[in-house]
């Protein structure tokens, strides 16, 4: 037995997060990588929590202390490592973490096994005896251990460099595949991954959780007392949709990733989330088809702006079948009597707007956009627009609505304009309401109106003040704008999201919240300097499908900044 060291609580604290945490840690995970060194009787983690390696994690570290002009904070952290003995015995340049690896049995239990390099057993020893635990070394054997922490009994075994550390002795004694092996592409791709295999999980016990969500689904999805048929028609498409996409993720999904990087290359953190399926599978072959052609908001999409959203893509025959429910419910519900607590409308004027968009629908293909314009302090106007067919019959629709609207809605709650202007011969309407929020006001500056027409293959809309219409005909004009072709801008993905967080801190601030002010006044000051776009897109990938997240340097000096002021705060 080695004499233990004390230390203070908050150094065993991180001991205990460093060592214990993986231990413990059963978070959802996957890797697989040269598939023929693994032998075929070898476990497979259902789940791995991989750490590039230490020394990763110390530069990462040290860039983010770096980027807030805090150098002296990196050494801070190398003290706290020199107290624990600067974890010694692990070797920093390999990768480390937990397998979660899945027991047969008709009822499912895990057993995690931790993965340490180990550069010097003994040395390792020592240093997880400074936490919470205490090591006795097995008898007759010079690398296995048995480790006592929290009342919890678990052995090491040291294998080919690294130390297995598990509460079944019985998994630790099998032919394990090999952590390197394993682990190759997610250290060499990202800092941090969390990953998962889902065809660990027998065939027979995927069908097993399906029968079960099916049933429980079925009962939620029964129609509700006083529950209008078309509102329950709609709600059971929806359901039904979401387990059957759910279902198809199990039954044609090989492995989910998330990997997290923090670059100081690109001076941004990256974070992918990843899907890769059976190829010729259904679902393989509907996420191939799910990057459509390129939109025609295309000269509209600016990642400069406080926010945009584009999306241009595929839509599948069974979620064209789901949205076209959604259409008729809707149809539904303004012109039976019998789902309405109002008059019903007229057939003839809904079926306009309610045929475009089921006439849009059977296209197979959504395109469409959202974005807010405007430079703070000046508040900000949002536009949008999403094509159509048919867009003649909706335009005649909107204005019979709007007219039995206008004539209906109450003066105390707003007000609806018809043909309040127009645009190259497109009529756009007004909704004003009475009322307004803190936000609105903020975002807005003032009570904003709600303008939408209908014209040139689009249904068009703006929130905002009166700049609203004539920052809305912009767009349309240059839309319509013709374009040489080798200078029109492909979207970068069916999928596209930028939010620019400067800009919204740049709005006036509203005097009566108090709540999160400290936190405003630390955003602004990490990102005064720019670096504060996050990007979002969604694509397909040679095996499935990819979310990529890039948040810019801007959102490291808001975290570095956070772990400063509170670490600060202590010292005083």
């Amino acid at each position: 037995m080695f004499r233990r060291r004390q230390l203070p609580t908050r150094y065993r604290l991180l001991l205990f997060f460093l060592f214990g945490g993986l231990l413990m840690a059963t978070t959802p995970a996957f890797s697989q990588d040269a598939e023929e060194v693994i032998p075929e009787d070898a476990p497979i983690p259902l789940v791995i929590f991989n750490l590039a390696s230490v020394e990763s994690l110390m530069t990462d570290i040290d860039y983010m202390f770096k980027t807030i002009n805090r150098p002296d904070m990196t050494d801070v952290v190398k003290g706290i490592l020199g107290t624990a003995n600067d974890l010694g015995g692990l070797d920093r340049k390999k990768p480390l973490g937990v397998m979660l690896f899945m027991k047969p049995g008709v009822v499912p239990t895990f057993a995690p096994v931790a993965y340490l390099p180990t550069d010097k057993l003994t040395t390792l020893i020592e240093t997880m005896e400074l936490g919470p635990v205490q090591a006795s070394r097995v008898a007759g054997q010079t690398d296995r251990y048995e480790l006592t922490t929290r009342g919890q009994t678990l052995e090491l075994k040291l294998d080919n460099g690294y130390s297995l550390i598990s509460n079944d002795i019985d998994l630790l004694d099998s032919e394990l595949p090999s952590p390197t092996t394993l682990t190759r592409s997610m250290s060499a791709k990202y800092d941090l991954a969390i990953s998962a295999d889902i065809t660990a999980v027998p065939e027979a016990m995927r069908n097993l959780f399906l029968d079960l969500l099916r049933a429980q689904s079925e009962a939620q999805l029964q129609q509700r007392d006083d529950e209008p048929k078309a509102q329950y028609e709609a709600r059971r498409a929806a359901g039904m949709n979401n387990l059957d996409n759910l279902e198809a993720v199990l039954r044609d999904g090989q492995r989910f990733t998330i990997g997290f990087n923090a670059s100081p290359e690109e001076q941004a953190i990256l974070i992918d989330l990843s899907l890769d399926v059976t190829a010729d599978s259904t679902l393989g072959e509907n996420l191939k088809s799910f990057a459509g052609a390129k939109s025609r908001f295309t000269p509209l999409i600016d990642n400069r702006v406080p926010m945009i959203i584009s999306a241009s893509f595929n839509a599948t025959e069974k979620d064209q079948k789901v949205w076209k429910t959604f259409v008729e419910s809707g149809r539904e519900m303004l012109v039976n009597p019998e789902n309405v607590e109002f008059d019903a409308f007229d057939a003839p004027m809904v079926d306009r707007i309610a045929d475009s968009l089921k006439a849009t629908i059977d296209t197979g293909k959504i395109d469409a956009f959202l974005k807010f314009e405007g430079q703070p302090p000046n508040p900000f106007v949002l536009i949008g627009g999403i094509q159509t067919r048919n867009t003649e019959a909706l335009a005649t629709g909107l204005v019979q609505v709007g007219q039995e609207l206008d004539r209906r809605i109450d003066e105390t709650k707003g007000s609806f304009d018809i043909n309040y202007e127009t645009h190259r011969g497109m009529a756009i309407h007004r909704f004003t309401a009475a009322n307004s929020s803190r936000w609105d006001r903020r975002t807005y500056g003032g009570p904003p109106s709600v303008h939408v027409g209908a014209g040139f293959g689009a249904l068009w809309f703006a929130v905002g003040g009166e700049d609203s219409v004539s920052v809305l005909g912009d767009a349309i004009d240059e839309v319509l704008q013709p374009k040489e072709t080798d200078t029109v801008v492909q979207s970068t993905a069916p999928f596209h999201f930028v939010l620019n967080f400067g800009q919204w801190f740049g709005l006036p601030e509203d005097e009566e919240r108090r709540r999160g002010r400290a936190f405003r006044e630390r955003a602004k000051e990490a990102f005064s300097d720019g670096g504060d776009q996050l990007k979002f897109e969604l694509r397909p990938t040679e095996n499935g499908v990819r979310w990529h997240i890039r948040l810019d340097e801007g959102f490291i000096r808001l975290i570095g900044s956070g772990i400063t002021s509170q670490y600060d705060r202590n010292q005083i």
